[in-house]
């Protein structure tokens, strides 16, 4: 993928969003809203004149379902037109236009904040039938306007990071994730398998040693020996909720004893100081995923990396800034290591709030050559 597309999509989303991201979603509901139409003989009517409606729009005409006009609390939207259709203010609808009988479709991207809100001012005009076909139970996250705002405004810094990944298959990956936040469309690039995160794409050792931060109940211990056919030097496993490291323990205590050997617990949260207790490990592999944390104990973690050059799998989706400042800390660090993107999700689910985006950092020395991969 060029960059020229990445930075057209940053400049120009909305260009985006009409270019399918979300029809699986609606479909369902499409066989829904043309029954009420038919069967209750009501008109179809969207709340919020925004980017959203366009994309609305666009499945609604493609589903021969007519939209009668748009309601939209902005006053400077009044009298303008999307298409077709009309946009009026709530109070400024004619009187003739409010006797007929509608269903609203609302297409806010405010639904989470102004919900009630919304529902009053439709319920004060007569309309009664009201649908939100854009909240989570029908397929996407909730808007992040924070995100939105940080990528916008670094868009310089986000094309930079693009510029330097050296694989189209991290390009791409990329691409979809940020444009799922800038349009709030499902995301619609590739997915790999959850049984694959934190272990593919770079060449393993027989003597790795595995720091896996975040462990959870052990499914990435469990992964990783399955994924090594149990041949590997240790695995440290740290988690800090003290119920779930208790789950963790009695997990791992069904694997026989050559294996629990090899395996060190910790019921602990690590941070920039705490991390310090790994710098004179023999450590040749790195996971995590503690939810936010991951900058700051990757610089407790500094010497570690430095000494063992081990590869890095690190959750890049908990705050807008990690696809941006996590591999330039990575390259602070230590040199000639390779920076790639993969994005992880249940086979059952496919929106961008249940999704994984992994930054791998990958030593010289573990590349595996192309063709081999």
């Amino acid at each position: 993928m060029k960059e020229d597309i990445f930075k057209q999509m940053l400049n120009y989303p909305e260009e985006y969003m009409l270019q399918g991201g979300g029809e699986y979603q609606l479909s369902s509901e499409m066989s829904f809203l043309r029954s009420i139409v038919k069967y209750k003989k009501c008109e179809v009517v969207i709340y919020g004149g925004g980017r959203r409606c366009e994309y609305l729009m666009h499945w609604l005409n493609k589903e021969e379902i007519p939209v009668k006009f748009i309601i939209d609390s902005d006053i400077n939207k009044h009298g303008q037109k999307i298409g077709s259709c009309t946009i009026y203010h709530p109070d400024k609808i004619p009187g003739k236009i409010c006797e007929g009988k509608y269903f609203v479709l609302v297409s806010t991207i405010y639904y989470e904040t102004e919900s009630v809100e919304i529902v009053h001012t439709l319920l004060k005009h007569g309309m009664d039938q009201i649908m939100y076909p854009f909240a989570e139970q029908y397929g996407l996250p909730s808007y992040r306007h924070s995100w939105v705002s940080y990528y916008t405004q670094c868009q310089n810094e986000l094309l930079q990071m693009f510029r330097e990944l050296k694989d189209d298959k991290s390009r791409e990956t990329i691409f979809e994730y940020v444009k799922t936040i800038l349009t709030n469309c499902v995301y619609k690039g590739e997915h790999g398998k959850s049984c694959n995160k934190y272990f593919e794409g770079y060449a393993p050792v027989e003597d790795e040693c595995f720091l896996n931060i975040g462990s959870y109940v052990g499914d990435s211990i469990f992964y990783f020996i399955e994924n090594r056919e149990e041949q590997f030097e240790k695995i440290y496993g740290i988690e800090g909720d003290d119920y779930t490291y208790r789950r963790l323990r009695k997990n791992i205590a069904i694997l026989p004893d050559d294996l629990l050997g090899k395996i060190e617990l910790h019921n602990r949260y690590l941070d920039g100081s705490s991390a310090e207790y790994f710098k004179d490990k023999k450590i040749t592999l790195i996971n995590m995923d503690i939810e936010g944390m991951e900058r700051e104990v990757m610089e407790g973690l500094k010497e570690c990396i430095e000494k063992n050059r081990p590869v890095l799998a690190i959750c890049a989706y908990h705050k807008p800034e990690d696809i941006i400042e996590l591999p330039l800390l990575v390259h602070k660090m230590v040199d000639e290591y390779r920076i790639v993107f993969r994005k992880y999700a249940p086979g059952y689910n496919n929106k961008l709030g249940y999704g994984e985006l992994v930054m791998y950092a990958i030593p010289k020395e573990r590349e595996i050559r192309e063709g081999k991969q």
